[in-house]
């Protein structure tokens, strides 16, 4: 296949989409709206995945040393904590920064009738993996200087499970969605290519092979494909942005949990390349089956 026939089957395509307008902006709009629900519908997933394992590591674990411990021993007791495999990050915090911060949480006129400060030294402990609270509690339990342990075992086991739940619902839907819209663009553009049925066999009675036949049909469903992709990105951004202001504007606490949202590049990138393949492998099926039957 030389350059002149390349550019003949290009030149082909173009036409047929110009001359097929209507059957061309049906495809387009067809595959715009499902791609729209099918990134829509990731989108709302992605953000669902970030905001559930965003929230396992804000629950820290408190660590209550006991009042005979020396400050020394809490030095010590904190490079042992760091030197963990399963922690993350010690921070020590004196009873002199925690009696302030109790005092703002309650009425200064409780905590004023309390003839001194009852608050011991202790540590706040972030954990790698938040599946391993449990076991750092426990360790931390064992330590002869630890008075008590403070965590939020049950509260992460929960938000995990939940994480794990979403994201099998995401695989799920995802994979049903993508079906479902394959299925709409396979019935859109089907019909263009019936609507031409007798140019393919006209183009067969003068001598054209199956691969000049199909090569312009799979171009304008790549085409198709390709446009309808970008409007359906359109779309998912002013529909996005909207939902964001308000939400944010209405939920001012969502933006402080964490989850960021998906790139723009990667969401036109995946789009694209799914609107192209689809339309050229539909388009492929559906040529095929009248280049049999003539």
């Amino acid at each position: 296949m030389n350059l002149s026939h390349i550019e003949f089957l290009i030149e082909e395509a173009l036409v047929n989409l110009r001359r097929n307008g209507l059957m061309t902006l049906a495809a387009i709009g067809t595959v715009a709206l499902a791609l729209a629900v099918f990134g829509g519908f990731g989108l709302i997933l992605w953000r669902l995945e970030n905001l559930a394992n965003s929230l396992p590591p804000k629950f820290a674990i408190d660590v209550f040393l006991k009042d005979s411990v020396t400050r020394q021993r809490a030095q010590e007791l904190r490079q042992q904590f760091e030197k963990h495999p399963d922690i993350a990050q010690v921070t020590f915090k004196p009873k002199e920064q925690a009696w302030p911060e109790f005092q703002k949480e309650l009425q200064q006129e409780i905590t004023a009738a309390l003839p001194y400060n009852p608050l011991p030294d202790s540590f706040v402990i972030q954990v790698k993996d938040p599946s391993r609270t449990g076991a750092v509690s426990a360790w931390l339990k064992s330590l002869p200087e630890v008075d008590a342990v403070r965590d939020a075992k049950e509260e992460v086991d929960i938000i995990l499970s939940v994480a794990t739940v979403v994201r099998w619902i995401g695989v799920g839907g995802t994979i049903l969605l993508l079906i479902a819209t394959s299925v709409i663009i396979y019935n859109a553009i089907r019909l263009t290519v019936f609507a031409r049925r007798r140019e393919i066999r006209i183009m067969q009675l003068i001598g054209a092979t199956s691969g000049t036949i199909r090569t312009p049909f799979v171009l304008e469903g790549v085409v198709q494909g390709v446009l309808g992709a970008w409007i359906a990105c359109g779309l998912i951004f002013g529909v996005s942005k909207l939902v964001s202001h308000f939400v944010m504007r209405k939920l001012v606490f969502i933006d402080s949990l964490g989850g960021s949202p998906m790139p723009v590049w990667v969401v036109f990138l995946v789009l694209t390349l799914l609107g192209a393949a689809i339309g050229g492998a539909v388009s492929t099926l559906s040529v095929r089956k009248y280049l049999q039957a003539a």
